[in-house]
């Protein structure tokens, strides 16, 4: 899940411009107090991506919440469930079932796949409008 969170951060940047960010996320026992100031700081390191650097995310905080509570975790597990759908789908050899084509802008330009796996060819079927907006930004060095 660690490195899940640090690539999650840095895609919600690329969306939604250099804003601060806070992580809210269902109760997860592995990430104890050290952890959680490791992904604090390794999300503010800078990196490549696609070529071009990103240059870190300012993320205030990471909180784990009980999801039973808290509205926000409930939709973020009904998105996943959509998501686990799409990739189900490209499992069997579908690219372009209308759920995927309709929800394809939800996806993750930094899907954490091998290249060329099913998953990475359901992501690169169609452009990612935040990925397309970010290289055309300038907000990158090239």
């Amino acid at each position: 899940m660690w490195p899940a969170l640090v690539a999650v951060a840095r895609t919600w940047t690329l969306r939604l411009g250099n804003v601060a960010l806070e992580y809210v996320a269902d109760n997860y026992g592995d990430i104890d107090t050290e952890s959680r100031f490791e992904i604090l700081e390794a999300v503010r390191v800078p990196t490549l991506i696609t070529g071009r650097v990103h240059y870190g995310v300012d993320l205030r905080d990471l909180r784990f919440v009980d999801s039973k509570l808290d509205a926000r975790v409930q939709v973020a597990d009904i998105l996943a469930g959509v998501a686990r759908e799409m990739a189900s789908l490209a499992m069997s050899g579908i690219f372009d079932n209308e759920l995927q084509v309709r929800a394809h802008q939800m996806l993750d330009f930094n899907v954490m796949c091998s290249t060329g796996s099913p998953l990475d060819v359901l992501v690169e079927r169609r452009p990612v409008r935040y990925m397309t907006e970010w290289m055309a930004s300038g907000e990158h060095a090239p």
